[in-house]
């Protein structure tokens, strides 16, 4: 897994936006496979400003978490693809307990109490239905676990589903996680194929 926080200049505006590589490479060090993580949305929202903010609002509304969850082991992964596929924000939200939230769409912002957190969940999975997401690659390093889940769902108001994928970054202090960020592509849930094959024609 590689973190990179990337720049572009679309029609004369620098967009910042970050993303999450993920590469399976040989014992020689050649890239066999690669998926990459980032959102478009923010990337054509100037040239499209009718595109939908899904999770404008979402705020905290409470005090915050009180608390801290070790992170997550290998044996909980199967749950947790269950908790995804099932729409279960709870669930997923009560794992990372105390670990604020960082997510496409809060404009820098973090979520540090249940209630945004769920906020936030409840109105991704208002979106879609059938979520078909498997774990893919599970990468820990120091201070750091990354969760790759890759699959389908199908967007709010389209017939077909589309691929789609997230990863999870938890970060974490001698083992208990202390930061929640998910990175995926808002704009396959607002967009469909042949709205998103026109905002690419107005990148010319």
């Amino acid at each position: 897994m590689f973190e990179a926080h990337n720049k572009a200049t679309v029609k004369g505006h620098e967009i910042a936006y970050p993303a999450v590589y993920r590469v399976q490479l040989t014992d020689g060090g050649k890239v066999v496979q690669g998926r990459r993580y980032y959102d478009r949305h923010s990337l054509f929202k100037l040239l499209a400003p009718e595109l939908p903010e899904l999770f404008a609002g979402v705020a905290d509304g409470s005090a915050p978490d009180q608390g801290r969850r070790p992170v997550l082991g290998p044996d909980e992964l199967v749950a947790r693809a269950e908790a995804w596929n099932a729409e279960d924000a709870e669930a997923l939200v009560e794992r990372f307990t105390g670990a604020p939230l960082s997510a496409p769409g809060l404009n820098d912002r973090t979520l540090r109490t249940t209630h945004g957190k769920l906020a936030y969940l409840k109105r991704f999975f208002d979106q879609v239905s059938d979520v078909q997401l498997q774990p893919g690659q599970a990468v820990k390093v120091d201070g750091a676990t990354y969760l790759e889940w890759h699959g389908t769902l199908l967007p709010k108001g389209q017939t077909e589903p589309v691929g789609f994928g997230i990863i999870e970054r938890v970060g974490d202090t001698s083992g208990i996680s202390n930061d929640w960020t998910l990175t995926f592509d808002r704009l396959p849930l607002v967009a469909d194929e042949a709205k998103i094959t026109e905002l690419y024609g107005r990148l010319r």
